[in-house]
C-alpha cells in the first residue's frame, strides 16, 4: 500500500517558517507513514492539488476536496482547519514585560490589515490599555523612503522612556536602523521588542533585539497531527487551534530598567556606546556635566550600583560576546573591550567569571 503524498506549502526564507516545517518533520519521523514533499510556487497550483494532503501557509484552498491544514498567521480562512500562533498572547507578553520594567508609556509599530499584527496589537493594548502610541510602519503605495520619514517623525514625538513592540522582528530591525541615527539610546530611552525570534534578524544590529519566541515547531507538529486525523476522517468539521508563545528572548534592546532620570539615562547610554574606548569614570562625569560624587549617588539610587561597576559590566559583556563569536587573539580582544593591558584584562575577567578568557572560549565553543 502506497503512502499518502503530502505537500508542505510553506515559505522557507524565515526562521519561524522553518521551525513549523521542523515540527511537521518531527511528527512524521515518529510515524514514517507519509511521502513528504516540499512545494514551491514555481511548481504551480495544479501540481499542489495532486497531493493526498496539504499543510499550507496562506494558500486559499477553500472549496478544495483534498484534506488540508492552514498554518498562516497573515491570512485567516475560517472554512479551513488551521493551527497558528496565539498572537494576542504574544502582545500581552511584551506589554507585561514593559510594565515589569517600570514603563508607563507604550508604543506599537504595526502592519495595517495583517491578521497577526492586528492580533498582537490587540493583546498589547489589553495590558497597556489606552496609553499605547501606534504607528503603521509600512503602508500600501508608500515607498521605503516615505516610510522612513514618517517613522522618524513618529519616533521623535514619543515620550521617553518608552516600551515599544513591533508586529515582527523585521519591523523592529527597520526601526532599529533608524534609531541608530537618532539622538535616542536603546534601551535607555526606548526599550524594543519584536516577535518571531528570528535569530539572524535580531542579532544583525549593534544592539541586538529582544523578541517574543513563537512556538513554530509546535504549530507544525499539531498541524501534522490534525492532517492525519483528516486523512482518516475527511468530514471532520473545521477547527482552529492557537499555540501560545514560548516566552520572551531577552537581548540588548531591553537590557535596562526604565530610567526616569535623564542624567542616569545619558550616563548609561554613554557607557554602552563608549566602554570599548578605554573611557574612565571622569569621562562619564564630563559627558553628563556632573561631579563624580553626585553621579555616583544618582546611579546608586536608580540602579543600586556605581558608574565604575556599570563600566566593568559592559566590558565584561562585550568580552564574553567576542570570546564566543570571534577568533580574535586575547591581546587584541582586550583592546576591543577598552583595556590598555591584556594582562589586566585577563586578571579582571578571571576574577569576575571564575575562569580565564581562554578557558571561557573553550567551554563555549
Amino acid at each position: 500500500m502506497s503512502r499518502p503524498r503530502i505537500f508542505i506549502s510553506i515559505p522557507r526564507t524565515v526562521g519561524h517558517c522553518r521551525d513549523i516545517i521542523r515540527g511537521i518533520f518531527r511528527f512524521q519521523h515518529s510515524r514514517r507513514s507519509w511521502d513528504l514533499n516540499l512545494f514551491s510556487k514555481s511548481m504551480g497550483l495544479e501540481k499542489l492539488l495532486q497531493a493526498d494532503g496539504i499543510i499550507s501557509m496562506g494558500v486559499d484552498l477553500r472549496g478544495v476536496s483534498i484534506p488540508c491544514v492552514d498554518v498562516s498567521n497573515a491570512r485567516v480562512f475560517p472554512e479551513l482547519n488551521s493551527v497558528r500562533e496565539h498572537n494576542r498572547e504574544a502582545g500581552r507578553i511584551a506589554a507585561n514585560f514593559f510594565i515589569d520594567q517600570g514603563h508607563s508609556h507604550f508604543a506599537f509599530g504595526s502592519l495595517p490589515g495583517i491578521h497577526y499584527a492586528d492580533e498582537r496589537l490587540a493583546g498589547f493594548e489589553e495590558v497597556a490599555t489606552s496609553r499605547v502610541h501606534t504607528h503603521p510602519i509600512w503602508g500600501k503605495g508608500r515607498s521605503r523612503k516615505q516610510s522612513e520619514t514618517l517613522a522618524v517623525t513618529w519616533l521623535e514625538q514619543l515620550p521617553k522612556p518608552i516600551g515599544l513592540m513591533t508586529a515582527s522582528d523585521s519591523e523592529a530591525l527597520f526601526l532599529m536602523r533608524l534609531l541608530e541615527h537618532m539622538p535616542y539610546s536603546v534601551p535607555e530611552d526606548l526599550s524594543l521588542i519584536g516577535a518571531d525570534d528570528d535569530d539572524l534578524t535580531c542579532r544583525m544590529p549593534l544592539v541586538s533585539i529582544s523578541s517574543v519566541m513563537l512556538n513554530g515547531e509546535e504549530v507544525g507538529y499539531d498541524a501534522a497531527r490534525r492532517l492525519e486525523q483528516l486523512l482518516e476522517n475527511p468530514t471532520r468539521p473545521p477547527e482552529t487551534k492557537l499555540i501560545p508563545p514560548r516566552g520572551l528572548k531577552l537581548r540588548d534592546s531591553t537590557n535596562v530598567q526604565a530610567l526616569q532620570d535623564p542624567i542616569v539615562r545619558k550616563a548609561v547610554a554613554f557607557i554602552r556606546a563608549h566602554a570599548h574606548e578605554a573611557i574612565k569614570v571622569p569621562d562619564i562625569c564630563r559627558e553628563v556635566s556632573m561631579n563624580r560624587r553626585s553621579l555616583e549617588l544618582k546611579i546608586k539610587e536608580a540602579l543600586d550600583t556605581s558608574p565604575h561597576r556599570l563600566l566593568m559590566d559592559e566590558r565584561l559583556k562585550r568580552a564574553k560576546l567576542l570570546l564566543c563569536d570571534t577568533d580574535l587573539p586575547i591581546k587584541r580582544l582586550a583592546m576591543e573591550c577598552g583595556y590598555n593591558s591584556h594582562a589586566r584584562f585577563s586578571i579582571n575577567f578571571t576574577d569576575e567569571v571564575g575562569m580565564s578568557p581562554r578557558d571561557f572560549r573553550k567551554s563555549n565553543r
